[in-house]
């Protein structure tokens, strides 16, 4: 049953590269326009999606628990399996594109992608979205330190300021603010109903553009890099059976435990590719391709992976 339901949510979700695609090969769109749509989608739908996680639930000591537990649990799974790719990957460093897979392989697609998944698996439990949102948090935390020194070799572009404030942590904050003082019980439905709206623009809207970029380029130029292949494998796979195993035994509930292995199982982030086209163009092409590759392949792990994960 999880099987099925989460390749239902996972197909549902990645239908909407077809539009994007099509119109992309039709000529009535360009990449010249993805610059702008991404903007509305980090600066607009990312803010509104953290608060319509958090918007419906009530301020809880056992919520808040969960929610801190969940975001020392993926802290920790992520900042694990970074330490644990370097240590292999040291001794290529030299090379950009090992430092690509290092933050690829655990930087994951949790909110646009992750969110709308786990809701359509576990969707008797009101908390499950904001999981994903504490997910996206801690994983933001890691994108702007570690991953922008792997994106561009140099501890430099490392920024405290960047890591906090984002449209990520900003919108978390407010989602804190919301949970914290159940805002979301006194507020009027129809204001609930457009933030909630907006937030649920984000996963059509990151997949139309992820469809655009898709017929942009020709398939044979997208899968001929070993390394997206290597990237996209790793987390795929490797990653949430790494994420899997550390889980297993934890004093925790199911739910718990199978969030956190699903939501490692999403494909790369797409802030890597705006990353790498902000730090270090160089590696742009291998961060689109990375992306793009995991996204088509996610139809087949995401359900397995959600079977191991509900055992």
């Amino acid at each position: 049953m999880v099987f099925f339901t989460a390749a239902t949510g996972v197909l549902s979700t990645l239908f909407y590269i077809i539009p994007g695609y099509i119109l992309r090969k039709i000529g009535k769109v360009s990449e010249k326009g993805l610059a702008s749509l991404s903007a509305v989608l980090i600066y607009i739908c990312t803010p509104f999606l953290m608060v319509s996680a958090f918007i419906n639930i009530p301020s809880t000591y056992e919520t808040t628990v969960n929610m801190l537990l969940f975001f020392c649990v993926t802290f920790f799974v992520q900042l694990m399996f970074v330490c644990v790719t370097a240590l292999i990957l040291r001794k290529k460093y030299s090379q950009s594109k090992y430092r690509m897979l290092t933050i690829g392989a655990v930087a994951g697609n949790v909110g646009f992608f992750g969110m709308p998944l786990i809701k359509t698996i576990f969707p008797s439990h009101p908390y499950i979205a904001a999981y994903s949102a504490v997910f996206m948090f801690s994983m933001n935390l890691i994108i702007f330190t570690v991953g922008i020194f792997c994106i561009t070799g140099q501890k430099k572009y490392i920024s405290l300021k960047s890591a906090v404030f984002n449209p990520t942590v900003l919108g978390f904050l407010f989602s804190v603010i919301f949970y914290s003082f159940n805002i979301g019980t006194v507020l009027p439905d129809a204001f609930k109903n457009v933030i909630v709206t907006i937030g649920n623009m984000s996963a059509p809207l990151c997949m139309t553009i992820l469809g655009i970029r898709l017929g942009s380029v020709r398939f044979k130029e997208i899968w001929k890099s070993p390394i997206v292949y290597v990237t996209a494998f790793a987390k795929l796979i490797i990653f949430p059976l790494f994420a899997f195993v550390l889980v297993r035994f934890l004093p925790l509930d199911n739910v718990f435990k199978a969030s956190v292995v699903i939501l490692c199982s999403t494909p790369c982030a797409t802030l890597i590719l705006g990353l790498s086209e902000m730090y270090d163009n160089s590696q742009s092409k291998i961060s689109a391709d990375c992306i793009l590759t995991s996204t088509l392949l996610c139809a087949v792990t995401i359900p397995l992976m959600a079977l191991l994960a509900s055992i």
